[in-house]
């Protein structure tokens, strides 16, 4: 039986992160950093004063701050990235990796880029290139900090060589940010696996949005262990159109299908991110889902606060709860495919409840802005829900 706290997470021992902010951090759950000299230094991360203390804390029982979300969903038992990663990496690694004085990572996560062809709804500017634009034409970002966000080659001669020397010991690797099926780095990390000869090792994972069907990246697909795709999808037909600002619904559904027949060693699945958008449509999307034999993981949105799905009035809350209650199977809380979701995203609304309604104020705001920026309209892609919004308005009136 392993002596280790029953607190502990595996991430900081075998996983390294870059965000789509430059920072380095064992998981994108952690609110926090690694602090580095060296711009995008791989091995100066890996050995960093912050990545050695989140290790002490974690091995001396503690429970630490930066990694709220987890202990969050864990009291929620909603299955937190934590828990997940010590099922993937269990705690005898752990004890393993304490009697070795040098350990490559296991996993490496980058966000190579906001290179991106959309415009989601969910999104900023650290992770889409098209609302980077967005927000220096209407001032919302400074020519710096735009400047910031583009000019970021992950791919240098030193990580490259400090790649070469972690390969051999790399289970996973994991890029995102922006679309990566357009992005050359991509394809150049890619390449280098299979000509080190690791590919046949390492499992790669990856989130789209389903705009693009690459054959040049099926082919290389091929040489890997293993092929896990997130579609990045949060609605379907024009709710999609709406909230993924670029996307053709059409366009989507057809490449969904092409990657459904690929003959890879694969796991794909659609990769929702639940918000204050889309969280009135839960139960059709889910239903879509099973329709189409897509199993679907979701991510609740919790920066920024104002689109948490725990910040909406009440009102409206009970409003989403009282349509899921008429979807009893998935109501049922059973484990199983796909059944499971209504009744955390449920737990979730319940769980925090907003001292007033300046979130959803804020929210609202929003919507009203970008959708006069961008000539949409709320209400002709989400009609049903937007009358409960202004039911509410009213009511406040």
């Amino acid at each position: 039986m392993s002596k280790l706290p029953d607190t502990i997470c595996s991430a900081p021992f075998f996983k390294l992160e870059l965000d789509n902010a430059f920072r380095f951090r064992p998981c994108c759950k952690f609110e926090g950093e690694y602090k580095t000299d060296k711009k995008f230094s791989f091995e100066e991360a890996w050995n960093s004063e912050g990545r050695k203390k989140l290790i002490k804390d974690f091995l001396d029982g503690k429970k630490p701050t930066q990694c709220r979300e987890c202990w969050v969903e864990e009291e929620l038992n909603v299955g937190s990235y934590r828990n997940s990663m010590r099922e993937w990496i269990p705690d005898s690694e752990i004890e393993k990796y304490l009697n070795k004085e040098e350990f490559y990572p296991k996993i490496l996560d980058i966000k190579i880029s906001n290179l991106c062809n959309m415009r989601c709804r969910i999104c900023g500017p650290g992770a889409s290139s098209q609302i980077a634009k967005e927000f220096l034409k209407h001032d919302e970002i400074s020519r710096e900090d735009y400047d910031f966000f583009r000019d970021k080659k992950i791919l240098t001669k030193g990580n490259i060589d400090t790649l070469k020397s972690w390969l051999p010991d790399i289970e996973r690797i994991e890029i995102t940010g922006g679309e990566t099926f357009i992005n050359p780095e991509l394809f150049e990390l890619l390449e280098l696996c299979v000509e080190t000869d690791n590919a046949k090792h390492i499992t790669f994972h990856t989130n789209t949005n389903g705009t693009i069907f690459s054959e040049k990246l099926n082919k290389l697909f091929k040489e890997f262990k293993a092929i896990s795709i997130g579609f990045s999808i949060d609605d379907r037909g024009n709710r999609f159109e709406y909230q993924r600002d670029g996307g053709d619904w059409n366009k989507v559904k057809e490449n969904l299908s092409k990657y459904q027949k690929l003959d890879l060693p694969k796991d794909f699945f659609i990769n929702c991110t639940v918000s204050f958008l889309n969280v009135y449509y839960m139960p059709e999307f889910l239903q879509w889902c099973i329709d189409n034999k897509w199993y679907m993981g979701f991510n609740i949105l919790f920066l920024p606060e104002f689109n948490h799905i725990g910040n909406i009035p009440r009102f409206i809350k009970d409003k989403v709860i009282e349509k899921y209650e008429k979807f009893p199977k998935f109501v049922d809380r059973r484990e199983g495919f796909n059944i499971d979701k209504l009744p955390k995203l449920i737990d979730m609304m319940n769980l925090v409840e907003a001292v007033d309604d300046s979130h959803f104020k804020y929210a609202w705001n929003e919507i009203i802005k970008v959708d006069e920026r961008r000539n949409q309209k709320y209400s002709d892609s989400h009609p049903e829900f937007y009358k409960i919004i202004q039911e509410y308005i009213n009511e406040k009136v």
